[in-house]
């Protein structure tokens, strides 16, 4: 990463800020401690907090006066309701002499918010409860399901079987009905044969008995009467 006075060649590294955390939280004061490399604060010094990206010194956010002191190790506190709110942005502190140079720059920093941390943290920890929930949950339909399973599966096992022996009897019916439509159809023809025999044979026998009667029948023509002259018109 470039360094930021590689960037803006105005400002001079006087100033190294110590102890930056990555994170800030910002419902509490931030104190910030420096160090001074062969130099010494004067009136008018101030500490700034700028939004990362800045280009210009009157781009800060919010600043503290230095106190003067002739120590090398250095401190400024800045009040946690003049802190940037519910932010994603990056910030970085800046150490502006009273001639408006930069002395020193921070690494860059977050301000968050503890409330909503915690709030991410319980909506994770509510997750996996309910994750663990739902997996149990899941294992026990599943579970369910499997016994279900296995229970239609062995009921149809059953009912496979049978309409299988269901099929098998229907076959061996349809076989029994087959042969006796076959004996029924040969006795139908056999009584046919049969009764036109029959029929022939006493119409053969009767016709043989009326021609026999016949012939062994004699008729006597004298003693029928004489019939009586036809009548004619006068």
């Amino acid at each position: 990463m470039d360094r930021i006075e590689d960037n803006f060649p105005s400002i001079k590294q006087l100033v190294e800020f110590t102890d930056i955390k990555p994170e800030y939280p910002d419902n509490e004061h931030l104190k910030c401690t420096f160090k001074s490399l062969n130099y010494r604060s004067q009136e008018g010094d101030r500490v700034a907090i700028y939004k990362l990206g800045w280009s210009m010194v009157k781009e800060y956010i919010v600043f503290e006066w230095v106190p003067v002191r002739n120590a090398e190790e250095n401190s400024v506190i800045f009040n946690q309701s003049v802190l940037p709110k519910n932010s994603t942005d990056m910030f970085q502190l800046c150490y502006i002499s009273s001639q408006n140079e930069t002395y020193g720059v921070s690494e860059p920093f977050q301000f968050t918010n503890p409330s909503m941390k915690l709030s991410s943290l319980d909506c994770i920890r509510s997750f996996n409860s309910d994750s663990d929930y739902l997996s149990l949950s899941y294992e026990r339909e599943m579970l369910k399901l499997k016994e279900e399973n296995k229970f239609f599966r062995d009921k149809l096992q059953i009912f496979m079987s049978m309409l299988i022996n269901t099929q098998t009897l229907l076959c061996q019916q349809q076989k029994e009905i087959n042969r006796l439509k076959e004996r029924y159809e040969g006795l139908e023809r056999s009584i046919s044969v049969d009764l036109k025999d029959s029929l022939c044979n006493n119409r053969n026998s009767n016709v043989k008995t009326l021609g026999t009667l016949i012939c062994t029948t004699d008729f006597d023509i004298g003693e029928l009467e004489t019939l009586p002259p036809f009548p004619f018109s006068k």
